[in-house]
């Protein structure tokens, strides 16, 4: 696997993160441009390394519910939504500029 350019894929994963996931409620503050920008990286890296690896919307959506855990928020999104978040992140992967 190549390395992604991290120039493109951060910004377009934290699209994804704020707009689509977002289990916090962070976006309204991201868009202010408070200093939390960061908050999901480290989730959305590992669902994106997934998806990269072969893995389908499943493995992707058990990656959202495991950070959400992490986050102690262990029933904080539907299976719709992280359908949702999972098949944006596979499309990510799937984009010739992302590697």
């Amino acid at each position: 696997m190549n390395r992604p350019d991290m120039r493109h894929l951060l910004p377009a994963l934290r699209d994804i993160g704020f707009h689509l996931w977002d289990p916090l409620g962070l976006c309204a503050a991201w868009q202010e441009g408070e200093a939390m920008a960061d908050e999901y990286d480290s989730y959305l890296m590992r669902a994106y390394s997934a998806a990269v690896n072969g893995n389908g919307r499943e493995v992707i959506c058990a990656v959202l519910r495991q950070a959400e855990a992490a986050m102690g928020l262990p029933d904080a999104g539907t299976t719709d939504r992280h359908m949702t978040v999972a098949q944006a992140v596979l499309d990510l992967a799937d984009d010739d500029l992302f590697r």
